[in-house]
């Protein structure tokens, strides 16, 4: 396999090649890293998530601050079954969060009597 050099991926100075520059270049970055379309799926898809997920956490930043400022407190509960994703949800959610104002606190089974 090719190493990918700078040279490969510049963009020619005139700019009449209609874009084939750029294709040769988005080429040989395919070819570099082994892509397939399945895994540039996987990619893009998992950007696209995290584009639509940045307006999510804005929000809860502006409300996060608000609650600082106003000396209230809110609490935000997951629930659900193992493996679920829990995990993984509330560190994308609270990852741009100021750390010293939110709590993570995992609860265990429920006895029967809390049933």
């Amino acid at each position: 396999m090719n190493a990918l050099t700078n040279s490969d991926c510049t963009p020619p100075k005139d700019k009449t090649d209609g874009g084939e520059g750029q294709a040769r270049c988005y080429d040989a970055f395919i070819e570099k890293h082994e892509l397939n379309d399945e895994k540039v799926k996987k990619i893009l898809t998992k950007y696209m998530q995290e584009q639509e997920l940045k307006p999510f956490q804005a929000e809860l930043i502006n409300l996060q601050s608000h609650l600082e400022k106003t000396g209230q407190r809110m609490i935000i509960l997951f629930e659900g079954r193992d493996a679920a994703g829990k995990g993984g949800t509330i560190r994308r959610v609270t990852r741009y969060m100021n750390e010293k104002h939110y709590r993570i606190i995992a609860l265990g089974k429920p006895t029967e009597e809390q049933r």
